[in-house]
């Protein structure tokens, strides 16, 4: 859940590492550049308040084995997760 100062027009970003490319994405809009993901926030979920949790999924084609992505940011900012 964020927590801190609400954040409007939020984007989560992230880099692949096994060649994975976003097949289809929901609660949010996604682009890609090569292995550089960025998301950025929907309509009806732009505003991040303290506690607020947002979910989001998406369908990818990987030429092998997934990797798990290591690292995340909200905004700039490095965030924790779960996979």
């Amino acid at each position: 859940s964020w927590a801190g100062t609400p954040q409007s027009d939020w984007s989560l970003a992230w880099s692949f590492a096994g060649g994975e490319s976003i097949a289809f994405l929901w609660n949010g809009a996604s682009s890609q550049v090569g292995a550089d993901v960025q998301v950025s926030a929907a309509d009806w979920n732009a505003v991040l308040y303290d506690g607020t949790v947002v979910s989001l999924g998406f369908l990818a084609t990987s030429p092998g084995t997934p990797a798990v992505p290591d690292a995340f940011t909200v905004n700039g900012v490095t965030c924790t997760f779960a996979p």
